[in-house]
């Protein structure tokens, strides 16, 4: 039992290095067309936070003792998917890679502009405005660009109820999503050097079909799994492919708005306040500060006469 207790503790305080990565890069985003406060954000957050390491302790009791870490998930899903590294490496180069033809054109276009884009903004690149502004460039170089909100219930595989953001481009009747930094939504503690091999694969911006990532889920999904059970560390749920799959592949709430709803107010107030005057309350009338031109008005005949009285002499 003695023996135990240190494991354990070792699971658990993986699991807190593996929360604090993951909230650093999905943080609090506001819903599509409206905005949240930072109060909110910040307590849905902790609570999201605190669930999925709850869930995570929990799990580990059982599921650790009953069959050596094996979850339901483990068992339904094909892992077998990739036999090895090598093979996942593979299989990850050909959906990275741009297709042949006119497609292809388009494609490297696309990663192009939301390169060029990125460059040209700064920020969070994972934070909800950083996203709504680079959606509103890619849409300013004519691409329908819009900023979807993916929404998921807790369930099986995912402990937690949550939700996150990310840009989609619709392009000849084809969906691809964009993500400026892909690799750090599929980090973990401790990789191996064969995990590490597959994130050096993906580039700075990533830019693929629906389908194309789906695929990608599901290779990374597994070898996170592979890696983190060489190093023996318990696959929390944030880095399960249920999970992942919620991210991406929910039902979503699109919008092509550049200007979130909270700051579209703000703006509003600030025009309106500048330009109207409050109720009850009159403008003080203008004073003038041209005294001498006032003054030489007010007795223009006077100064007259006595400028022609002294030209004449008298």
């Amino acid at each position: 039992m003695a023996n135990m207790v240190p494991a354990r503790f070792k699971r658990v305080a993986e699991a807190f290095d593996e929360a604090a990565l993951t909230i650093k890069s999905r943080p609090p985003c506001g819903s599509s067309g409206s905005e949240h406060s930072a109060a909110a954000a910040e307590s849905l957050t902790d609570v999201d936070f605190s669930g999925l390491v709850n869930s995570f302790m929990w799990e580990g009791r059982v599921e650790w003792a009953d069959d050596g870490g094996r979850d339901d998930e483990d068992r339904t899903e094909d892992e077998n998917y990739c036999d090895d590294v090598v093979e996942a490496k593979d299989a990850l180069e050909r959906l990275l890679r741009y297709e042949d033809g006119e497609n292809g054109v388009r494609q490297r276009r696309l990663f192009e502009d939301v390169e060029m884009a990125r460059r040209q903004e700064s920020g969070d690149l994972s934070s909800p405005e950083f996203k709504r502004r680079l959606m509103a460039r890619l849409r300013g170089q004519g691409w329908d660009a819009g900023l979807c909100k993916t929404r998921w219930e807790k369930k099986e595989g995912c402990p937690n109820k949550g939700d996150y953001e990310y840009i989609d481009v619709n392009m000849n009747g084809e969906r691809f999503i964009i993500e400026v930094d892909l690799r750090r939504e599929l980090e973990i503690v401790r990789p191996t050097s064969g995990y590490c091999s597959l994130l050096e694969l993906f580039p700075d911006v990533y830019a693929g079909k629906t389908e194309e990532l789906k695929k990608i889920v599901r290779i990374m999904s597994n070898e996170i799994k592979r890696s983190m059970r060489k190093m023996g560390i318990h696959v929390p749920p944030w880095r399960r492919h249920s999970y992942m799959q919620a991210k991406w592949f929910s039902s979503y709430k699109r919008t092509t708005n550049g200007i979130s709803a909270a700051n579209h107010k703000e703006a509003s107030f600030s025009t309106t306040s500048t330009s109207s005057r409050r109720v009850g309350f009159y403008p003080r009338p203008e004073i003038s500060f041209k005294c001498r031109e006032v003054f030489g008005m007010r007795n223009n005949g006077f100064r007259v006469g006595n400028l022609a009285a002294a030209l004449s002499g008298g």
